[in-house]
């Protein structure tokens, strides 16, 4: 089996998937690996600040990957200033020697002859089926839980900072922004977070102390009232038609999710437990101050219509623990270990996602949702190259 493309040799030669012991060139030189390098994203060669050892000279520099060596040629590498500072040219094949300035072979290592046919093999399986997590039946997974996390706070915390800046530093304005977003549950998340962007909080709390309208001003904003058919919905519409006029709501259409949901997931649903959040806690900000991930569940339980279990377990790990560690650390140093510790003691999410990884037992929602973040922003984009996970040899293909 060849391998048909470069990044296929870069995951080799990154993971040092390959017979280190007695490595020569090509021109019969005594060659050791120090440090690989660093991948590069950038234009130029495939690895930078690599250290290896030729004849007991040490070098440093890049390191430059090709199926063949004629594709140095091919490639128009010799005329490319970014390339003078290659030490070492990693290729599949040898098809040709490579010369550079005044004459100089380019030191050459050939792959074809110390990497094991099975790890080939299940390299070129991996980058076709990254998504599946193809990799956890070739390699043992030596997760790094702690910096996945840090990635997904990072995200989630650059999010509300970007809302609370939209909001002129409103705490209460953001925090029901990013509530109604989260409630979206991914489906209709940005659906959510426009129909409450359209709807500012102070209309809502001029609102409060009647459900009722809340719920025609929500329904009615989205487009919604049309699939809320009940006894009610002239009055609701009616309701609805006063304070579009009332507060010169804008005229817009909102592109929601049905298909496939469950009842409890529609946005009508969702809505209206919006409404019973807002009604029964009008001080967002209290919500998420008073008291800790224990007290928020219980008041997340009181909600009609009923959340699952599940759900409010959803709703800490993704409304109250974000939002308890940026507002307690005023968005300027966020306290990582802290809100590690909050989710060290949730319970682990069981999802589609998490039963993927059938190599992995996660004990509690620290490692899940690393591996939510694992798989959202890596696997599915097969980025495999940067991913932060130790691959460890457990056996070959078969």
């Amino acid at each position: 089996m060849t391998i048909f493309h470069e990044k296929d040799l870069q995951f080799i030669w990154q993971k040092n998937f390959f017979d280190k012991t007695k490595l020569k060139t090509t021109s019969g030189e005594s060659l050791e690996i120090i440090n690989c390098g660093v991948l590069n994203e950038d234009s130029g060669p495939d690895f930078i600040n690599a250290h290896i050892k030729i004849n007991n000279v040490d070098l440093y520099g890049s390191i430059e990957l090709h199926k063949f060596s004629s594709d140095w040629i091919s490639h128009k590498h010799q005329n490319n200033i970014a390339y003078k500072n290659v030490i070492l040219h990693v290729v599949f094949e040898e098809d040709r020697e490579i010369f550079i300035k005044n004459n100089i072979k380019l030191p050459t290592l050939v792959l074809k002859e110390i990497v094991q046919q099975e790890i080939l093999e299940n390299v070129k399986s991996l980058f076709n089926n990254s998504s599946e997590l193809f990799c956890q039946k070739m390699f043992h997974l030596e997760i790094d839980y702690k910096n996945l996390i840090r990635e997904r706070f990072l995200r989630k915390i650059n999010f509300i900072k970007k809302l609370l800046q939209e909001n002129n530093n409103d705490w209460n304005e953001t925090i029901y922004q990013f509530l109604a977003y989260n409630l979206g549950f991914k489906i209709n998340n940005n659906a959510m977070l426009q129909l409450v962007k359209s709807v500012s909080f102070n209309i809502v709390q001029k609102n409060i102390n009647n459900s009722e309208t809340l719920l025609a001003l929500f329904l009615g904003q989205g487009n919604l009232l049309s699939r809320y058919k009940t006894k009610n919905y002239e009055n609701l519409k009616g309701i609805y038609d006063f304070l579009r006029i009332k507060y010169m709501l804008p005229n817009y259409t909102i592109k929601w999710h049905f298909s496939k949901l469950h009842p409890p997931n529609s946005p009508n649903n969702r809505i209206r437990q919006l409404v019973d959040i807002l009604h029964k806690h009008p001080s967002l900000l209290n919500l998420i101050l008073e008291g800790d991930s224990g007290i928020f569940g219980e008041k997340m339980s009181k909600i009609i219509p009923k959340f699952s279990k599940q759900t409010i377990e959803n709703l800490i790990i993704n409304i109250f623990v974000p939002l308890k560690g940026f507002y307690a650390e005023k968005g300027v140093i966020m306290d990582y270990e802290n809100l590690s510790m909050l989710l060290k003691n949730l319970k682990p999410e069981n999802n589609k996602i998490i039963r993927k990884f059938t190599y992995l037992v996660p004990k509690n929602a620290f490692e899940t949702q690393a591996l939510l973040e694992l798989y959202n922003n890596y696997c599915v984009k097969s980025k495999c190259l940067t991913c932060p996970v130790s691959f460890k040899k457990k056996g070959l293909k078969g």
